[in-house]
């Protein structure tokens, strides 16, 4: 093994949607991704800045709100989370928490729950 150690790239997540149009266009319209990609009727692949989404048609998954805990799915960094937040607010966005400072390095964070949800 030589010394020098393996970059990772930006984040990607993998999705499970049983709304696979009407997710997508969620997170076009509302959460202001572009679509990259896309194949027949199963997947979508979109992408805002160095963040990748692939949401896939799944007709009998489990809604996250069925999860519990962990119907969360990812951690977005932003340099504007105030920023953020009005944008996805003033474009629709189902928000579920208020913006609070968390992880003690002055992060804030919020919830935000994809369309075809419970």
């Amino acid at each position: 093994m030589s010394g020098i150690r393996p970059k990772l790239s930006p984040h990607a997540y993998v999705l499970a949607f049983r709304d696979l149009p009407g997710s997508a266009a969620y997170f076009v319209e509302v959460l202001g991704f572009q679509r990259e990609w896309g194949d027949a009727q199963d997947w979508q692949g979109l992408m805002r800045d160095d963040v990748r989404v692939m949401l896939g048609r799944c007709p009998g998954a489990l809604a996250p709100s069925e999860l519990g805990d962990h119907s969360y799915f990812g951690f977005f960094a932003t340099n504007d989370v105030d920023g953020l937040h009005r944008e996805f607010g003033e474009r629709g966005a189902r928000i579920l928490a208020a913006r609070r400072t968390s992880l003690g390095v002055g992060a804030r964070w919020r919830s935000q729950r994809p369309k075809d949800t419970a």
